[in-house]
């Protein structure tokens, strides 16, 4: 790193799938299957690139992802402010220094999984509490999970997930690829991404994934960066969608009551070709973020965000090919 600070990769996995892993943001940095030469994830040759990451690719981010409105919310009675790193207005994914940012540590590793673990003190970013968190990347068969877990010593919010890019295709962008939800309701958002009311039906509107439909029709891409909502009440892992690729497709199951899609628009074009493990432009690939809904610690009937001493904040998110 910049300061001096070693960071470590790790390769994990089989003869099915693997990855390599940096300690760096827990970035995942490529994902790959036999038999197929490109990596379904964006990321990078070497680490110097990571430094900027202004896509946030393959990094674990929080402690809250997604956005909070105006950059603040009332914890137990008290208002307080958050890194506002999207426009000086609003916070996003935690802040600039959110935990994509941070040197996570390796607390356990085996052939086909790692854990990493980090320690967020009180008041980084604005949020109380310090929060201990780890996260658990595991490969058995064609299936891909990732667990985090986190704890507190005070109330504050706790929102974690991944942020890769996948893309299924040897395509540089995202033609070809197609997207099935279950997701009868998704929020509507203004021009910053913050939610304008509550839960919106899919039905007659362009989000009505619920059949399986093409996401880049006639050469246009159909611009995503959306919260699905999925009502995972009970908060155990189940099947909310599928991506498909030409030859790969992807099934996602996750205990996240939110599913946030985003299909790259603004994924900035680095000027390091030469270090990418696949050209990264705009559309290059798509997020599917499992997570807390957007700004859910300012509204009451969104789901719960709040993590208090003595609970424990988990979530597992699995992603499943077929070749």
């Amino acid at each position: 790193m910049p300061n001096g600070q070693e960071v470590k990769r790790v390769s994990i996995g089989h003869d099915t799938v693997r990855a390599n892993i940096i300690t760096y943001g827990a970035i995942i940095q490529d994902l790959k299957l036999p038999n197929f030469a490109h990596s379904l994830v964006l990321g990078y040759h070497h680490f110097a690139p990571y430094v900027r990451n202004p896509g946030m690719i393959g990094a674990i981010v929080g402690r809250y992802a997604n956005r909070i409105a105006d950059g603040s919310a009332v914890i137990d009675g008290v208002t307080h402010d958050f890194d506002k790193n999207q426009d000086g207005v609003h916070t996003l994914h935690g802040g600039k220094a959110h935990s994509g940012t941070r040197l996570w540590k390796i607390m356990d590793l085996g052939q086909d999984f790692v854990v990493l673990s980090d320690v967020i003190p009180a008041n980084h970013m604005g949020f109380p509490g310090n929060l201990n968190v780890k996260v658990h990347y595991q490969i058995s068969d064609m299936a891909f999970d990732i667990i985090i877990t986190a704890k507190t010593d005070a109330l504050t919010l706790c929102n974690f997930t991944n942020h890769s890019y996948f893309n299924l295709n040897a395509h540089d962008q995202l033609q070809g690829h197609s997207l099935c939800l279950n997701a009868d309701s998704y929020l509507n958002v203004d021009a910053a991404g913050i939610p304008i009311a509550g839960p919106s039906d899919v039905t007659g509107t362009e989000f009505d994934f619920r059949s399986r439909k093409p996401i880049w029709t006639e050469g246009t891409i159909q611009s995503i960066d959306h919260n699905f909502c999925l009502w995972n009440e009970r908060r155990e892992i189940t099947e909310v969608g599928t991506l498909f690729g030409e030859k790969i497709s992807m099934k996602i199951e996750t205990t996240e009551p939110g599913l946030q899609v985003y299909t790259g628009s603004k994924l900035p074009t680095t000027g390091v070709k030469q270090d990418e493990l696949r050209p990264i432009t705009a559309h290059a690939g798509i997020a599917l973020e499992a997570q807390i809904w957007p700004d859910a610690p300012n509204h009451k009937d969104f789901p719960n965000a709040f993590l208090d001493v003595g609970e424990t904040y988990s979530h597992h998110t699995r992603y499943s090919f077929s070749a």
